[in-house]
């Protein structure tokens, strides 16, 4: 099992630009292959997206994604615990 407290000081975690005019980018890069999620959650609280560690165990990505206009709240989950959020505003 990784210490996630250890890991979270070795994580690049990023969510750009913000505010953004609908499309973000989601970078993160971290030293284990571990299984992770990122979800995206609506300023309510519901989560609008999912995304899940490939099969292969890669320990980094790089996605564009759509939102409506509105804040979100993007995190980064290791072995089922959080490790990083970032808040985005898309203002389209």
């Amino acid at each position: 099992m990784t210490n996630v407290q250890s890991l979270n000081q070795n994580v690049y975690f990023n969510v750009s630009p913000n505010p953004s005019q609908g499309e973000i980018n989601i970078e993160f890069e971290f030293p284990t292959s571990q299984p992770w999620q990122i979800q995206i959650f609506n300023a309510i609280g519901q989560s609008v997206k999912e995304i899940s560690a490939p099969k292969n165990g890669s320990k980094n990505g790089n996605w564009m994604i759509d939102l409506p206009e509105g804040n979100y709240m993007v995190s980064l989950f290791i072995e089922n615990k959080l490790l990083k959020t970032r808040a985005i505003i898309i203002h389209k």
